[in-house]
């Protein structure tokens, strides 16, 4: 089949930088700075230590952290060390890059008459691509359909073609290691896990917090949607989403991560043939305060397999994902980029899919170390790719006991503003109010800055004393004030009293000659 194709290819990198935190709110920007005698700016930009404007100067902390200047344009244009890359922003703990676009596009006949490469060198530099970046690949097959009946919904699917052109910018990790030290404050529900007056706190060996609540109808929840059966059936105990059946792994303050129902598969003996597949199909009722979170990822692992996730009840397309090789040496440990391994994101908001798949050329090429193809929805920091994966005849069960999926909780379907108003309002005293980020509606609380404890719960979040952990100079003095704390200095001294301020100087003593 001759498919019309047009492809273009993005790439956007993030980085981290490691830091050092003087609290809670401060971060590199509180102290960004160029050396003594050294240019701080060029054009538009900020050049903080260890960067440094100028070649062959010692303005920065060595040459791959010199900052180029090019001073033909207007504003000026500054590039980073000895690559050509223009740097667009330095700041906190990221450095942006700019970096043109990779394409090819094809004519009607399948042929490629303008394509676009793109190779980026940082050989011999400091830098490297962040692990937190993406190969974004955005195109399409015009004229492709694909029919698959499963359990009597007809899944049909057709793509279409997308323009190429377009530029993004890129940012580069920076591999400098500072000594670095981090101030939590976010209290997270398992810090403090309670339940309501009487009710337990525990199944098995998982903490349930109130909103939820043990037993079924026995009041020890918000609703009967946060009820949790505890099966004790199994030794220890499991407990279970009383209204969707998913065995519960652990509950965060805005998330539920449940066992997976299953994963999908289809395997071919030697000459092609089906031997055996099986969809998956997951729903959540869409009266329910969950939905499948974006910390999940569409997972598709095989070497001659796509497959597609849908809606089930619109049969819209919703993901798709890709993952080839010609023989096991391609593999790479840990990698999941397209080759033995795929995975990409699935939409805000989600509460089914359908996921099945399909082959290239049923694995006639492959068949001799991989016979199966497999796709899941999993926690993306759950999954590592390991090449023997396209030959583990465990996989299903190994994925299924070990990559879970996560929900997305809230309560009800209001916005902070409706709820507010309402009697049930769920969010206590010293707390603030969250809205959800998927578009459906709904809240959850956080303890407030300096308080910690179960926002859900009366008589709310209660004072954090920070000044057990000796925030203070050491000749300072802390008090502790609600949500917060105070640094003075003793008698004798002067400064704000605060490690990472002016701290405690002593006052001169008096010259006895005078």
């Amino acid at each position: 089949m001759n498919l019309v194709l047009h492809i273009t290819v993005f790439i956007f990198f993030w980085l981290h930088l490691p830091l050092l935190l003087a609290d809670n709110s401060n971060t590199a920007t509180a102290t960004i700075t160029a050396k003594p005698g050294c240019q701080s700016t060029w054009g538009n930009l900020t050049v903080p230590y260890p960067f440094g404007i100028g070649v062959n100067v010692s303005c920065s902390l060595n040459p791959s952290f010199n900052i180029n200047c090019d001073t033909f344009s207007d504003p000026p244009k500054a590039f980073l060390g000895t690559t050509d890359l223009e740097v667009t922003a330095i700041f906190d703990n990221k450095i942006w890059v700019k970096n043109s676009l990779a394409s090819v596009c094809y004519d009607k006949d399948g042929n490629a008459p303008t394509d676009n490469l793109v190779s980026i060198s940082l050989m011999n530099t400091s830098f490297s691509p962040s692990t937190e970046n993406q190969l974004t690949v955005i195109g399409g097959l015009q004229n492709l359909v694909e029919t698959y009946n499963i359990k009597k919904c007809n899944l049909r699917r057709k793509r279409e073609v997308l323009a190429c052109n377009m530029q993004q910018k890129a940012c580069i990790l920076l591999i400098l290691w500072l000594p670095f030290s981090f101030s939590i404050s976010k209290q997270t529900i398992n810090n403090s896990t309670i339940a309501l007056p009487g009710c337990p706190t525990k199944c098995g060996n998982i903490s349930v917090p109130y909103p939820f609540g043990i037993g079924l109808d026995a009041g020890c929840s918000i609703g009967p949607w946060y009820d949790i059966n505890c099966s004790k059936s199994f030794n220890p105990p499991k407990p279970f989403l009383s209204r969707t059946n998913g065995e519960i792994i652990d509950i965060s303050e805005t998330k539920i991560r449940v066992k997976s129902n299953g994963i999908a598969y289809r395997c071919y003996n030697q000459t092609g043939g089906i031997t055996r597949e099986c969809p998956t199909v997951y729903g959540i009722d869409e009266t329910s305060p969950f939905n499948f979170s974006n910390e999940n990822k569409f997972i598709v692992v095989g070497c001659d397999d796509v497959s597609y996730m849908a809606k089930v009840a619109t049969d819209n397309l919703i993901s798709s994902c890709a993952a080839i090789c010609s023989k096991s040496s391609d593999l790479s440990d840990g990698s999941c980029s397209g080759i033995g391994c795929c995975q990409n994101s699935i939409p805000k908001g989600l509460k089914n899919y359908i996921n099945f798949l399909n082959s290239y050329g049923n694995h006639t090429k492959v068949s001799s170390f991989n016979r199966c193809g497999y796709s899941f929805l999993g926690e993306q920091c759950r999954y590592r790719f390991h090449p023997s994966d396209v030959s583990d005849s465990n996989f299903e069960h190994r994925i299924v006991e070990t990559v879970p999926m996560v929900f997305d909780w809230v309560i009800g379907n209001q916005t902070c503003a409706e709820a507010q108003k309402s009697s049930l309002f769920a969010c206590q005293e010293n707390s603030i109010c969250v809205d959800s980020d998927t578009g459906l509606g709904g809240y959850h609380c956080n303890c407030s800055k300096g308080y910690k404890g179960n926002p859900y719960l009366r008589p709310g979040c209660q004072d954090i004393n920070e000044c057990e952990n000796n925030p203070c100079h050491p000749y300072g003095i802390c008090t502790n004030t609600p949500g917060g704390y105070k640094c003075s200095c003793q008698h004798g001294y002067f400064g704000d009293g605060s490690k990472f301020g002016s701290g405690c100087i002593g006052q001169p003593r008096a010259d006895p000659d005078h």
